[in-house]
């Protein structure tokens, strides 16, 4: 028994030794991802994109990874670009109409923003992108809730229109498929629908936490939603956007109990926009990143089920007699 506690305390000794290295291994080489050197960069990203797996042994590593990608993706970095894709500028020109179109049906007044500058700007964009602001995208608006109290039976009694809550986009992992409650048609009177497809930013409790409906949805103030014109054809580029600055904004909230920010705060928010063919590109790619990031998690959960079925058969066969 000693000499196995002796063995034991090596080979723990030798794993923790192993899990720094592999830490360390990690952290360098998506750090070198996350601030790019223009004359390194393609060899970072080779080199990286061949080593998922040992970059990607624990659940908080492949997080690290995920959020790698997405900030790749808003700085140009994941896809070709082709000097033959129509500038983002020309496009967020030409869609004025569009939006109005959307913020009547919504019922939402479109705000006036100054012009953007460039020593506003947090970082240099590729050719032919832009930086832009979500309501000159599309339509923003905070949800509403105007009856009080909240949650007066009087709004649900035999409802049929759903209704969601800042935890329903917490939980959503992007794609918001439950939903709280279901306002009858005097609840829906007091409140605002919202069609599939909109992006939701949570401005109270969970901060900038966002998600898609996947149904039409009323929501409370609390809830801030965005409806990218048609042309994008949904929100997915927005809501990895939004994933990428989500510690930023969380700076503007105040020291309070309950942090919150603002709608006027997400208005002024500056959106790296690529050409809109390479944002399907995008998209597309990222898709299919977050969709392998979802396998090496499934790999990892996977082998410590083998592992632990594994021990308990050794000490199955060492424990009971023969």
């Amino acid at each position: 028994v000693i000499e196995l506690m002796a063995l034991c305390d090596q080979l723990e000794k030798a794993r923790a030794e192993r899990e720094a290295a592999r830490d360390m291994f990690t952290l360098s080489t998506l750090a070198k991802l996350n601030t790019p050197d223009p004359e390194t960069y393609e060899d970072d990203a080779r080199f990286a994109l061949a080593n998922l797996a040992p970059l990607t042994n624990r659940p908080d590593q492949i997080k690290l990874l995920r959020q790698t990608i997405l900030n790749l993706a808003v700085r140009g970095k994941l896809v070709e670009q082709n000097v033959a894709d129509e500038p983002a500028a020309n496009l967020v020109r030409r869609i004025h109409r569009p939006i109005q179109d959307i913020n009547q049906s919504l019922r939402l007044k479109a705000p006036k923003l100054p012009l953007l500058s460039e020593d506003q700007v947090p970082f240099k964009l590729p050719v032919g992108w832009c930086w832009a602001r979500f309501t000159e995208l599309g339509a923003l608006g905070r949800g509403r809730s105007k009856h009080r109290p909240r949650n007066d039976p009087a709004l649900y009694a035999d409802g049929e229109h759903l209704m969601i809550q800042t935890g329903d986009v917490a939980r959503s992992k992007g794609l918001i498929q439950t939903h709280t409650a279901k306002y009858n048609d005097v609840g829906l009177a007091q409140s605002r629908l919202w069609p599939k497809g909109t992006l939701c930013i949570t401005i109270a409790a969970n901060i900038a936490d966002s998600g898609i409906l996947d149904f039409s949805a009323c929501f409370p103030d609390s809830v801030v939603g965005f409806v990218p014109v048609p042309c994008f054809e949904n929100a997915r580029y927005f809501e990895y956007f939004m994933r990428t600055i989500k510690a930023d904004l969380l700076t503007f909230a105040p020291a309070t109990a309950q942090k919150n920010i603002n709608l006027d705060i997400l208005m002024q928010v500056m959106i790296p926009m690529p050409p809109l063919a390479e944002l399907h590109r995008i998209v597309a790619k990222v898709d299919a990143l977050m969709t392998l990031c979802d396998q090496l998690e499934a790999s990892i959960t996977t082998g410590e089920q083998t592992r632990s079925r594994l021990l308990e058969a050794v000490l199955h066969d060492v424990l009971e007699p023969a």
